[in-house]
């Protein structure tokens, strides 16, 4: 008696299929979870918050804008602790705020680009007006402004003369104060403590 091969072999491959096709199925699926994290990694970034600047003079995504510019929210300076034009410069890439103390002009230096601090008039209590403006809204200041209320802090880092004017070569630095708003009362409170020691003389000649 002799047997045929072939119907042996047609008979195992029909049992063999299912298995076949489970193993595929968790081949992909392997390869497709991957693909699908990052799908929703990508969904995830770009729900961040658009930032909106009004450094030429009209609202513009800082995307947008075609200047080197620093945005810095009033919600980030609190969180961060930011209460100073000083404090400022430690923040944002190529500006340093040079402290000289109360009396003393702070020299405003972008990009290493330094001049004298302005010297009209002693009242005058920073650089702005040599190289680099600084601006309340429209209005030029300067004098280092104490970071109250303030809805953003905008930095433009080089040349702002067609926009600025003069005293603007290295950039301009303009605050934007909050809106008034009638919705709710806010209180802030602060308190310090100062001890003054004196000395008499030590006996030596």
């Amino acid at each position: 008696m002799s047997r045929n091969p072939r119907c042996n072999s047609g008979r195992a491959l029909p049992g063999r299929r299912p298995l076949t096709l489970a193993l595929s199925a968790v081949l992909a699926q392997g390869l497709w979870l991957p693909s699908l994290q990052a799908q929703s990694g990508d969904e995830e970034t770009a729900r961040l918050d658009e930032v909106t600047v009004t450094a030429t003079r009209r609202a513009e995504s800082v995307q947008d804008v075609p200047l080197n510019i620093s945005a810095l929210s009033g919600d980030s300076l609190r969180e961060e602790g930011v209460s100073s034009l000083v404090e400022i410069g430690r923040s944002v890439p190529g500006l340093y705020v040079l402290d000289q103390g109360g009396r003393g002009a702070n020299a405003i230096i972008v990009r290493g680009l330094n001049a004298d601090p302005i010297a009209a008039s002693e009242a005058l209590g920073n650089g702005g007006g040599g190289t680099v403006a600084t601006y309340v809204g429209e209005i030029p200041l300067y004098v280092d402004l104490r970071l109250e209320d303030i809805e953003r802090v905008e930095v433009l880092l080089g040349p702002q003369g067609t926009l600025y004017g003069a005293g603007t070569l290295g950039g301009a630095i303009r605050y934007l104060p909050k809106r008034p708003s009638f919705d709710g009362v806010e209180l802030q409170a602060r308190s310090s403590l100062y001890d003054l020691a004196h000395s008499g003389s030590l006996g030596y000649t």
